[in-house]
């Protein structure tokens, strides 16, 4: 498993395992950040 930063400007927080979306800040409903754990937990799953 790779991990890279790549910054951007329009409030976007994604996160992407192998090419695969894991986590989308834009793509929730109340657009939030991830809490405490939960890519940790979304990485395991995937």
């Amino acid at each position: 498993m790779e991990v890279e930063l790549q910054v951007g400007g329009r409030g976007d927080f994604i996160v992407d395992c192998d090419g695969k979306i894991i986590f989308s800040k834009k793509a929730l409903k109340d657009e939030r950040f991830p809490e405490v754990g939960e890519i940790s937990q979304l990485l395991k799953e995937n």
